[in-house]
């Protein structure tokens, strides 16, 4: 897991010094609720600022890709705590295929909490999303729509990972007096 303070860490230069590190990306090519149970918080705080490789599909509909953070609650179950729909008016082009999109409302996650993403169909979205192919963390998925809540197990694929950054703003000191 990660969490560092990475407030203007992250940039379209910072991005491209690192492009080589990137190889056989492709776009995302099901419609899927994906979990990467790998990619979890280390820290409280909440995300201001997503980077993401995608490709503007011009002659597509406008079906909502989301950025998502998840909450185990046992082994087997998970409940969304927050996301971001990411439409093509919201982003900005910063590189080819590469965009920012700044959150109208900040992401909060606790320490523990997962990393997920939905992905439309692509024939279905105007931003079809890239993964990174066989280099990451095992990811798993359940076909289909968007979901808020995950129990049961779910679909393993390969170690593909979507090639999304988030940059983060740190709690130092974080109180949820909110019983679970």
């Amino acid at each position: 897991g990660y969490c560092v303070n990475s407030t203007n860490s992250i940039n379209a230069s910072f991005i491209g010094e690192n492009a080589l590190r990137i190889h056989r990306s492709i776009m995302f090519q099901y419609q899927r609720q994906y979990l990467y149970l790998d990619m979890f918080f280390l820290c409280n705080g909440s995300v201001t600022k997503w980077i993401f490789g995608a490709e503007n599909q011009t002659n597509n509909q406008n079906a909502l890709a989301e950025f998502q953070i998840w909450r185990p609650q046992s082994s087997s179950s998970y409940n969304k705590v927050t996301f971001s729909s990411v439409t093509l008016n919201d982003v900005t082009l910063i590189g080819t295929n590469l965009y920012e999109f700044i959150p109208q409302t900040p992401l909060q996650f606790q320490e523990g909490d997962i990393f997920g993403v939905y992905i439309p169909s692509p024939g279905s979205s105007r931003l079809v999303f890239y993964e990174q192919v066989e280099s990451g963390p095992l990811n798993r998925f359940r076909a289909g729509g968007a979901l808020l809540t995950i129990t049961g197990s779910l679909d393993f694929d390969s170690n593909n990972y979507p090639l999304v950054a988030a940059e983060i703003s740190k709690y130092e000191h974080y109180h949820n007096n909110n019983a679970l």
